[in-house]
């Protein structure tokens, strides 16, 4: 079967659409599927591309220009039209993978499906709150996302979701639905622990925005006392301290408060965070446990750092109550409240070197056991067969 995946990921980059892209790419590739990738890669645009034996293709203007930002948005459906012909010249299409693609582009799709006895499967992956934006209700992307969700993806779809919500959301719809959590290749992805006998390292990677609950992190360290705090070193990567303050509304004092046992690194490399993660004995996450967002997603940081060994502290979102359990693979945060994280962090401190190694080994074990693509090959092959 010759599989088509048309995305606005950047495949085949490190971002987390692309990651769990390539995962299924891999599931299709070893079922004995051809796949083809239409994406957005910052390289040479409509010409053929090779990763990994895969081949893909970029309707991506490689100007970084806002104007062209864009007109890649606008153009997309007849630059996509054209990359969809000249392929259907040699070989039918059988299947299309789509994951969100601008409205225009979705119709188009449709359409080519119905007149081609084409089938189409949609990768949900969030399902957005007001709170997220700016604008709420009123955000554009935010009601792009409504629509896409309650209207666009009808019943000519198979639906892949990462998390129950959506599962059940659109099994409620009569629209086919599968749950495979995040995927990745914990084969690929190293862990050379590093734990700390005398003081506590965490790690938080990411961009935070609104999502992620930075406030109740920070300000859950100053309610511990000055020598527990002297015992945490506590890393912030992806956020600069402007941020801290004006987008994840960080008490200024708080930061001050807790000034010895913080290093904020700001963005860097993807490489050079696995090797914070080697020496961090957590990563940390808290969202909240009511937002549609947090539910209906599934956090790829969690899964990502359980894979390099490295257990988290974390409430309870989405699918998490599944994998994680607390004093095993995790600390558990009773709430999304500075409190809950203070005395989760005094359960981390009480732990021994022995204690967070054994820690590390269950947590790598747990991404082997249920966020490694192979584990859902049989599944997949099951559910494109219907």
């Amino acid at each position: 079967m010759r599989i088509l995946i048309v995305t606005i990921d950047q495949f085949p980059s490190g971002d987390a659409g692309s990651v769990r892209l390539l995962s299924f790419c891999e599931i299709l590739k070893d079922l004995g599927h051809e796949v083809i990738v239409i994406g957005q890669a910052d390289v040479q645009p409509y010409v053929s591309h090779s990763y990994r034996g895969f081949e893909y293709f970029s309707l991506r203007s490689v100007s970084k220009k806002y104007s062209s930002r864009i007109m890649n948005y606008i153009g997309n459906k007849n630059r996509m039209k054209k990359i969809i012909t000249k392929l259907s010249e040699t070989k039918k299409i059988d299947s299309i993978l789509i994951t969100l693609l601008p409205i225009n582009s979705l119709f188009y799709l449709k359409k080519l499906a119905r007149r081609n006895n084409i089938k189409l499967f949609h990768d949900s992956v969030e399902w957005f709150s007001p709170q997220n934006f700016k604008w709420g209700f009123l955000s554009i992307f935010y009601l792009i996302n409504e629509l896409w969700n309650r209207v666009l993806i009808d019943p000519q779809f198979s639906v892949i979701s990462i998390s129950s919500f959506l599962d059940n959301h659109f099994s409620a719809r009569n629209i086919r639905s599968i749950r495979i959590p995040v995927i990745l290749d914990t084969r690929e992805i190293a862990f050379r622990k590093h734990t700390n006998s005398d003081r506590l390292e965490i790690l938080y990677a990411g961009s935070p925005a609104k999502k992620d609950y930075l406030k109740e992190v920070i300000e859950g360290m100053t309610l511990l006392n000055e020598e527990e705090r002297k015992r945490i070193k506590l890393q912030l990567i992806g956020v600069n301290l402007h941020q801290l303050v004006g987008q994840c509304n960080v008490n200024p004092n708080h930061i001050k408060i807790c000034k010895e046992s913080l290093q904020i690194v700001g963005r860097i490399p993807r490489e050079e965070v696995i090797k914070y993660l080697n020496s961090a004995d957590f990563t940390v996450l808290i969202r909240s446990s009511k937002l549609r967002y947090a539910k209906a997603g599934f956090p790829t940081k969690v899964a990502e750092s359980l894979a390099t060994a490295t257990p988290v502290i974390c409430n309870l979102t989405s699918d998490l109550g599944l994998y994680l359990k607390d004093g095993e693979n995790s600390i558990i945060v009773e709430s999304a409240t500075a409190y809950s994280f203070m005395i989760a962090l005094r359960k981390a401190l009480a732990l021994s070197k022995d204690d967070k190694q054994e820690m590390c080994h269950k947590a790598r074990q747990t991404a082997e056991m249920h966020f490694d693509f192979n584990i859902y090959t049989k599944q997949m092959e099951k559910f494109l067969a219907i």
